[in-house]
């Protein structure tokens, strides 16, 4: 199914650039101001289910997976960090919901001791903790050993830049006024489908607030080669293809979280809150706790230190088929109330559990890109990946991390596709993710994947065997005179 015929953005050299910074939205006239729009708001929307899953017989194609967080710790001698022997904490992987839960691991009775303790202290988790399953114990085991061979950093994650509580403690919280209401019917609908079970369910936002420095050097021997994967089409949050897969979900976010939930707008930021409506009651239980944590506050970036943030087991209640982008963006206030009914999907039995990665591209610039700009644009795809991994792997080391993105930032902040998709193959690479999936929405999105994809096999790839340390990576990207293009005004 198609959800919107939406364009993407032309990535060339030679496009007009935008001009300015990014400023916050601003109502006029029922509207929004086309340049001062974020970059969660692009029209290569991912965020959406498509047409098919409005009918009752589809309904089961919208499952998808969940992952959870890790601990790691550093290695001081030689101030190269590793693997090590560690437990989950706080979460643990409820294998019959696939989410994150507080509850045991319910083991089938197939399920059976497969690794005896391991001594390598390059192991993220004691293997006698580790129970299979007897179809994926030897990818698993693979797994382990490959991964055993790459270096690790620690991420810390506590109570400071962290908040745990169950979907009906985050419920409690009230959220802002809908200015429209075909967005408060939504919003309704959606939040009662949630069962007395699902309010039990316990979710938790993480915000990246430490540094956490890109690898000097980028030889094969250090980092393992990501599974890149491509589908032209939107995030379909389809369930993975065996048990040991936990997948994320990129929102292409503004610098303020889902700041724009209860405006008019319906854009790819607006539609992954609609879809998943606790979201903003997260937003706004955040906003409180601020006082007391400053570091939890909802910025994904502070100056040019990119903070994303990292929310799981988030219920997916909800979907609303814009009629290939008839009702996108700006358009979607002219959605009736009766047609908001035939294009709605409530989802009961089939609801799903995501995992969101909210991270922020730069906007708003012009002329070619600088070695600043390239370098926090890598920075902040590779700890936004990064951090998915480790929280993944934290809690079973045999877990395979799979990263959903598109092209993020290239709708409102004008950022080029071609550039956007090199990007983050390098930084999902560097970061030692298993999967990459990279969504687009038409030909001419998929075409400017193609050609980032070229560009980071047949030079970035080839520059490894060279052992190149970061800046010489950052350098060749920016001898490639990528350009700034146009806002797309959504």
């Amino acid at each position: 199914m198609t959800d919107k015929g939406i364009k993407q953005p032309t990535s060339q050299v030679n496009s007009k650039p935008a001009a300015g910074m990014p400023s916050k939205k601003e109502e006029q006239g029922g509207k929004l101001n086309k340049n001062q729009k974020n970059s969660a708001n692009t029209k290569d929307d991912t965020s959406q289910v498509n047409q098919s899953s409005l009918h009752p017989q589809n309904k089961n194609q919208n499952s998808e997976t969940n992952i959870s967080k890790s601990q790691t710790t550093q290695n001081s001698n030689n101030n190269q960090p590793l693997f090590q022997n560690v437990k989950s904490s706080n979460n643990d992987y409820h294998q019959g919901q696939q989410n994150f839960g507080n509850k045991e691991v319910e083991e089938s009775k197939e399920l059976q001791p497969f690794l005896e303790k391991k001594q390598d202290s390059n192991l993220i988790c004691q293997c006698e903790n580790i129970y299979f399953q007897k179809l994926d114990s030897q990818d698993q085991f693979n797994k382990i050993k490959e991964d055993s061979k790459f270096q690790s950093m620690q991420i810390r994650i506590d109570q400071s830049n962290s908040l745990e509580a169950s979907v009906e403690e985050f419920l409690a919280q009230k959220i802002k006024d809908f200015q429209i209401e075909t967005k408060k019917i939504i919003y309704q609908n959606s939040i009662k489908s949630l069962t007395p079970e699902d309010k039990q369910q316990r979710m938790k936002y993480i915000r990246l607030v430490d540094d956490i420095p890109l690898p000097q050097v980028t030889s094969p021997n250090q980092i393992k080669k990501t599974n890149i994967q491509h589908k032209q089409s939107i995030y379909m949050y389809e369930p993975p293809k065996n048990t040991i897969q936990r997948h994320w979900y990129i929102n292409f976010a503004d610098q303020m979280l889902f700041d724009y939930y209860q405006t008019s707008l319906f854009a790819q930021d607006e539609i992954q809150v609609s879809e998943h409506p606790l979201l903003a009651h997260v937003l706004e239980k955040i906003k409180i706790q601020k006082s007391k944590n400053p570091q939890l506050s909802p910025k994904t970036y502070e100056g040019l230190n990119p903070t994303p943030i990292l929310i799981t087991n988030c219920h997916r209640l909800s979907t609303v088929n814009t009629q290939g982008g008839k009702f996108y963006g700006n358009n979607f206030q002219r959605m009736t109330t009766q047609e908001l009914q035939q294009n709605m999907k409530i989802f009961y039995e089939s609801k799903t559990i995501s995992n969101i990665i909210c991270m922020a591209a730069m906007g708003y610039k012009h002329g070619y890109y600088t070695q600043d700009q390239i370098k926090f644009t890598l920075q902040t795809a590779f700890k936004s990946f990064y951090a998915a991994r480790y929280i993944t792997e934290g809690y079973n080391a045999a877990h395979s991390c799979v990263i959903n993105t598109g092209n993020w930032g290239c709708g409102a902040f004008g950022n080029d596709s071609v550039f956007i998709a090199l990007i983050q193959l390098i930084a999902a690479q560097l970061s030692g993710i298993d999967i990459l999936v990279y969504h687009t929405y038409n030909k001419q999105g998929t075409d400017c994947f193609q050609q980032g994809k070229y560009l980071y096999e047949k030079y970035v790839l080839n520059m490894q065997q060279k052992n190149p340390n970061l800046q010489e990576i950052v350098e060749y990207i920016y001898k490639l005179k990528f350009q700034w293009g146009m806002s797309d005004g959504n």
